[in-house]
Parts: structure tokens; sequence; C-alpha cells
């Protein structure tokens, strides 16, 4: 399980071998709402619902978020992200990969 902050774009690993990157941070009070917002990247899609950034105290907001990415598909109800002391809160969380499905319910992370 991790939660990486990077640079240029902010990656939310699910597990260590499933991450969704989902979109390229521009800095210095950027505020973003996003309605039936697609994203297209290299191999994968990602459809966002209701999204809401407010970087600087990055807090992020996902309702009825899908990733689909090779093989597996992920998907994210009531997704909250709090960053800078690193709070990621799943609800209701699935992902079907290959031939198997994996169901997580109130999957809560915290790192510092």
């Amino acid at each position: 399980m991790c939660t990486q902050l990077r640079r240029k774009e902010d990656s939310i690993c699910a597990t260590p071998h499933i991450c969704a990157y989902y979109y390229t941070v521009k800095y210095n009070h950027y505020n973003v709402k996003y309605n039936h917002y697609n994203v297209k990247y290299n191999h994968y899609n990602v459809k966002y619902n209701h999204y809401t950034v407010k970087y600087n105290h990055y807090t992020v907001k996902y309702n009825h978020y899908t990733v689909k990415y090779n093989h597996y598909t992920v998907k994210y109800n009531h997704y909250t992200v709090k960053y800078n002391h690193y709070t990621v809160k799943y609800n209701h969380y699935t992902v079907k990969y290959n031939h198997y499905n994996v169901k997580y319910n109130h999957y809560t992370v915290i790192t510092t």
C-alpha cells in the first residue's frame, strides 16, 4: 500500500502493483472542478465524475472513480485523499485484475 506525491504528477497506489495516475499537478493555489472528466494516458483510461481538487493543501475528492489499466479495472466510490498529512480513505473499493476479483470495503491508509 502506498501514497505517493510526485513533482509532475500525483500517484495513488491501491496496491504496490496497481497505481492510478490521475492528474498532472500544477501548484500555487490551484483549484479544479471537473464533471464527467475523461483522461487517456498511455494504455489506460480514467473517468471522473464530480471531481474536485484543491491543491496547496492537497485535498482530492472523487465520486464514482473508474480506472481501466491494461487488463484490470479499478472502481472507487467516495474516494478521499488529503495530502500533507497523507491520509487516504477508500469506501466500497473494487479491483478486477485479469481473471480474479478483489473487493475492499472501508479501506484506510495513513502514512507520514
